[in-house]
């Protein structure tokens, strides 16, 4: 699993939706761009660049140094990568039939257990050593 928070991921994952839905594009497309995007030069460098050749207008701007610790390269490459086999996994089991629903991709997508932060539960053994425990 990608040592990104949970939440984080949740938010990327949700980002990525919102371009397909944008530009009529599949998840899993956008998904496999976006991790094929991270190996450019400016990703790397912490810098993104959009550029439009028609009207000659182009935009760029810097991820804060704040996230440049939680948004590495290989953290980003690989939580893409997770979003891949999610996805994956996902259709084999039957819970994603139509790869051009996005909405209902996502929400199956978020309900995944790998993109909690809560993953397991344990027994809770607090109060074995009281006087009249009895584990529930």
């Amino acid at each position: 699993m990608a040592q990104i928070k949970a939440i984080n991921a949740r938010g990327l994952l949700d980002d990525l939706a919102q371009q397909a839905k944008a530009g009529a594009i599949d998840l899993i497309d956008v998904i496999r761009a976006a991790k094929t995007a991270v190996q450019t030069n400016s990703f790397r460098a912490g810098r993104i660049y959009v550029s439009s050749s028609g009207s000659g207008q182009s935009h760029s701007f810097q991820i804060p140094q704040i996230y440049t610790a939680d948004f590495s390269v290989v953290q980003i490459a690989a939580q893409y990568q997770e979003f891949v086999e999610i996805y994956n996994d996902n259709v084999g089991w039957g819970l994603i039939t139509d790869a051009s629903d996005v909405d209902s991709d996502l929400r199956v997508m978020l309900n995944d257990d790998r993109l909690q932060t809560v993953t397991t539960r344990r027994l809770d053994i607090t109060g074995i050593r009281f006087p009249g425990y009895a584990p529930a």
